[in-house]
């Protein structure tokens, strides 16, 4: 049964914590657990995850994105492979992995804070 709707102000604070773990979290662990808080939390107060659904697929191909640029421009660490020009470095994919969960957190904490209340509260909330 999910909870009644939380008041704009605790969401708008609900929202900034999260923005602000995921830009001062550096490892993919401690980016992993504040996202694994965030979906507890939104399984919580909605009972179901089933809004964050299309979401998915366009995160899908904006790690993608994220992957094949790292891979191509990332000149940290130790050479790995080269053919040609490409050159793929050591630290290309943990980069890649940091930006792709950062992306995540702030994409569902941003669906999370506007799927939480009508237009209407957000302007009373001010």
């Amino acid at each position: 049964m999910p909870h009644p709707k939380l008041d704009p102000r605790t969401m708008l604070v609900w929202y900034i914590l999260l923005i602000y773990f995921s830009l001062s979290s550096e490892t993919a662990v401690q980016l992993c657990v504040v996202l694994l808080v965030s979906i507890m939390v939104a399984l919580i107060l909605t009972g179901s995850l089933k809004q964050y659904k299309v979401m998915i697929v366009i995160l899908l191909l904006l790690g993608f994105q994220i992957t094949v640029v790292q891979l191509l421009f990332c000149r940290e660490g130790v050479l790995i492979y080269q053919w040609g020009i490409l050159k793929i470095y050591s630290q290309a994919l943990p980069l890649a992995i940091t930006g792709i969960l950062k992306s995540i957190l702030i994409v569902f904490a941003s669906m999370q804070f506007f799927t939480s209340a009508s237009a209407q509260d957000f302007t009373l909330m001010l």
